[in-house]
């Protein structure tokens, strides 16, 4: 199972095939396939599984507060923290945020520049 949040729009559900990732296609089927179900936990996206998960429901608003902040011009390092800072202050994630804000703030600070270097 595979978590998406990114930017692009994609379905609530799809499938993952490992063989659509090979450079060189061929009209014979792959000996070996590995298949995933890619769930998109968007804000907007497969509401019932959000609202059944808190956990996961937080962390989506936490992405989307941290993509809302960057649209009004805010700069990375600055709009992941006051995303965090929202949500500690709306009681979302807090108990983590609280005790680990460094550690959350660094993490996805690489975790953005690292999708910068892969596009």
């Amino acid at each position: 199972m595979v978590f998406y949040n990114g930017t692009d729009e994609q379905p609530d559900v799809s499938e993952l095939k490992l063989s659509d990732s090979f450079a060189v296609k061929t009209d014979e089927p792959p000996a070996l396939e590995c298949r995933a179900v890619m769930l998109n936990i968007n804000l907007g996206h497969n509401e019932k599984l959000l609202n059944a998960c808190r956990r996961l429901h937080d962390y989506s608003y936490l992405i989307n507060e941290v993509r809302k902040n960057i649209s009004k011009g805010v700069g990375l390092e600055k709009a992941i923290s006051k995303a965090i800072d929202d949500c500690i202050k709306n009681n979302i994630l807090a108990d983590i945020l609280t005790k680990q804000k460094s550690e959350v703030l660094n993490m996805m600070l690489t975790e953005y520049d690292e999708a910068d270097v892969m596009r």
